[in-house]
């Protein structure tokens, strides 16, 4: 083996080993990325459902609580910007796919369609996903402290 193999061998086992262990530390990320999702979802949908509720409730006493209106706009914006990115994600993804069906060999695939680890679990600004949940959580914060206020206030 000359010395040109041994360098290109041993680059290689160190890439791997990079690789690997980038891995190792995505794993956890990727199941705390899709929790964040989730929660972001339910988080805000479940907060719609309650103040809904809670404004059938009191218009059924009389008056109606226009207070209420801004949290429950802020939790609604959550939800339609989680729609809004898991669409644009799914047109993405599905775009991709079908240019990579015309690739004919390795070399002629898209640029924007190879991704590396990081990006493939959703880590990144590209993905709609992510700036969407970021977006949904800002919303889904600001509702919440409206209706902390809301409630401190009308006591």
């Amino acid at each position: 083996m000359t010395e040109e193999d041994e360098s290109a061998e041993r680059q290689l086992s160190g890439e791997a080993f990079v690789l690997t262990h980038v891995r190792h530390l995505l794993r956890p990320a990727k199941r705390a990325y899709r929790q964040m999702l989730t929660s972001l979802w339910l988080g805000n949908g479940g907060a719609s459902l309650a103040v809904l509720s809670f404004i059938g409730v009191a218009w059924k006493d009389g008056k109606f609580p226009h207070q209420l209106l801004w949290p429950l706009t802020c939790f609604v914006l959550g939800l339609g910007s989680m729609g809004v990115g898991t669409g644009c994600y799914l047109l993405t993804i599905a775009r991709a796919g079908r240019l990579s069906e015309r690739a004919q060999d390795p070399l002629s695939f898209p640029m924007g369609s190879i991704c590396g680890p990081t990006a493939k679990a959703g880590l990144t600004f590209k993905d709609w996903r992510t700036g969407s949940a970021i977006l949904a959580a800002g919303f889904f914060v600001f509702g919440c402290s409206i209706g902390l206020v809301e409630l401190w206030v009308s006591n």
